[in-house]
């Protein structure tokens, strides 16, 4: 198995990082062991090589990891009613991994308690996000759950199933803001899925950090 091969299996789920370790590991001492005298160096070496071509920090773009505050180019979540769970989100955000909870379809209320408890176990400066999804039928749910979100200071939120950009996705995104050098910064960040093309440039200034 060579190191294509542990990365591929790595990125379909076969194994986890802890046994592309382990086989990595198997590799090195398999190369090393063919003579024992061979310099120490090149051990060092062959190890580095190895590490650096599969350490997932090097995958994806550093941009993401230093905008979303978190040390992978990766994301999870976030699904309907909690599919992806408290538990989840939490997990990921203390390996200081990004992930989104599944806040759609619930009521304020019931969002509102979810929120707590992540907020209660996390703690500041960690990175987790809520799912903002399109109410074309009743923009009032829609705007009660862009309030809940400001008002708890959501660090990050993915906007999901918009066909245009609506008035609660551009609140969301301007309502908390500061002011540094007469220039205008979002605190909030958006991850926008732009289900058809013609939307990824109104998304794009929508997520425009300065403005």
């Amino acid at each position: 198995m060579n190191s294509q091969d542990i990365l591929l299996a790595l990125q379909n789920g076969k194994i986890s990082i802890d046994e592309a370790e382990r086989i990595l590991a198997g590799k090195i001492k398999g190369a090393t062991s063919v003579n024992e005298e061979e310099n120490l160096e090149d051990k060092e070496k062959l190890e580095l090589d190895f590490s650096e071509e599969l350490n997932p920090k090097r995958l994806g773009s550093p941009v993401f990891q230093e905008r979303y505050n978190c040390k992978w180019s990766y994301y999870a979540g976030s699904m309907y009613r909690g599919i992806s769970s408290e538990e989840l989100v939490i997990t990921m955000g203390k390996a200081n991994l990004l992930s989104f909870f599944g806040s759609a379809g619930f009521g304020p209320e019931e969002l509102e308690e979810h929120i707590k408890n992540i907020q209660s176990a996390l703690g500041e400066g960690k990175p987790y996000g809520m799912c903002l999804i399109s109410n074309l039928d009743n923009s009032k749910k829609e705007i009660e759950q862009v309030e809940l979100f400001v008002r708890y200071n959501i660090p990050v939120i993915e906007a999901a199933a918009y066909s245009a950009v609506t008035a609660p996705l551009v609140y969301c995104r301007i309502k908390v803001y500061t002011v540094r050098e007469s220039v205008l910064f979002c605190r909030v960040e958006l991850l926008g899925n732009a289900p058809i093309l013609k939307l990824h440039n109104c998304f794009y200034l929508l997520l425009l950090r300065k403005l």
